[in-house]
């Protein structure tokens, strides 16, 4: 079953949360992430711990920090996803890292274990499209995707190879720079999806930047889900002891922004 496929063609609005597995700790993880999708989350983006996430911000960038000095190990990431798989075989879970730990743990253990513990994509931030050749031949044999970014900056013959290789569905960056809240996402942003749904396809996410309802407003017409990182950490974060209430309540106000068009 392709899980991605399907909450795609299912709903007209896809909501995708970040949040960084063993933060604020490893057993606090699986609850958030029944949190997410019990109030609005279609897809989880499950962060996997790196010392040293160059794409992304500094709250995910502490969120990270957080997990490793709590004794994040690799075993713990696939526990968790299995753990998940347990009572929910419908919301789709994209694993979102970095290279190194693919490497260190070896390309073809890695994507077997994302598998078998009930991953359904790979988006692995530092791996250049043009040198995905070492990993895509496991990821399709295990029937992963591999989420293809395209970013403001992506001249248009790049991009139209890396579209011609997307599979899923793609992720669009809105701004320039590394993952955050920012008060306003770049003018161009729906100009940008429109080039890019004129060469696919395939669904698109918009993410990078957004975390207020205005911001989801302004571009929820033109695309098909919207990514959010940095505000669900940074709510996490603010109520480090108590978090369920305030969690619950942002990532209900950000669903009703993006399923309006449901």
């Amino acid at each position: 079953m392709d899980r991605i496929k399907k909450i795609f063609s299912e709903k007209a609005k896809v909501f995708v949360a970040y949040i960084t597995a063993g933060f604020p700790s490893v057993d606090d993880t699986l609850k958030l992430m029944n949190i997410l999708v019990d109030n609005g989350v279609d897809i989880i983006e499950l962060g996997y711990p790196f010392s040293d996430p160059a794409a992304d911000g500094p709250s995910i960038q502490i969120s990270s920090q957080i997990a490793l000095d709590k004794g994040f190990k690799r075993d713990h990431y696939f526990e968790i996803l299995r753990k998940f798989r347990v009572n929910n075989d419908t919301n789709p879970v994209v694993v979102f890292g970095y290279l190194n730990p693919v490497y260190n743990m070896g390309i073809k253990p890695f994507v077997a274990n994302v598998k078998e513990s009930g991953g359904d994509a790979l988006l692995i931030v530092d791996l250049p499209f043009e040198e995905q050749s070492e990993i895509r031949p496991d990821a399709d044999s295990c029937g992963l995707h591999i989420i293809q970014l395209v970013s403001p900056s992506t001249n248009s013959d790049r991009m139209k190879s890396i579209l011609e290789s997307a599979t899923g569905f793609v992720y669009q960056i809105s701004i320039r720079g590394v993952t955050g809240e920012r008060e306003n996402i770049e003018e161009t942003v729906t100009k940008h999806t429109r080039e890019i749904k004129s060469q696919t396809d395939l669904p698109i996410a918009l993410g990078f930047g957004i975390s207020k309802a205005a911001q989801i407003e302004s571009v929820i017409e033109t695309v098909d889900g919207i990514v959010i990182g940095s505000s669900i950490i940074n709510t996490i974060r603010d109520n480090m002891k108590n978090y369920e209430a305030p969690l619950i309540k942002k990532i209900r106000e950000l669903s009703e922004s993006i399923h309006h068009a449901n």
